[in-house]
């Protein structure tokens, strides 16, 4: 059963650019779905770090959110459990993608924007930072 990392009531820690290279690190959602088929998942807390090569990045705010409340992942190809691998979020088994767009979205809790961020790149890795936090069952 899949395993994945989920946008939605994640925490962006930091969106750095140098050069062509975009470093994204958040403390996204990580889904782990019943292996015995039933609806039950497990929920966990995970810092990521998405590197992006070669990026385009475009926002609409020169703000960044703290909050993402959504988000969406596609790419042409990526290195990843073939289980992981669902329609429009992270694998998270992942650790190689080609021809990716990223889009995060989420609130400025400052000055109450909400902010869209698209992030287009030729190659991008996921990196799991650490070991995940269990949050719930359900």
């Amino acid at each position: 059963m899949p395993k994945i990392y989920e946008i939605h009531d994640t925490i962006l820690h930091s969106i750095d650019r140098e050069d062509a290279q975009v470093v994204v690190r958040l403390r996204a959602i990580r889904t782990e779905f019943d292996e015995s088929g039933d609806s039950s998942s497990r929920c966990y807390r995970q810092e990521v770090k998405l590197l992006f090569k070669s990026a385009v990045m475009e926002t609409d705010s020169q703000n960044l959110p703290n909050w993402l409340l959504d988000g969406s992942f596609a790419c042409e190809r990526c290195t990843a459990d073939s289980a992981d691998i669902v329609e429009g979020v992270f694998p998270a088994s992942l650790t190689h993608a080609t021809n990716v767009d990223v889009r995060l979205e989420g609130m400025n809790e400052d000055t109450q924007e909400y902010i869209s961020i698209q992030i287009h790149a030729p190659i991008m890795t996921l990196e799991a930072l650490g070991e995940p936090e269990f949050i719930q069952e359900v």
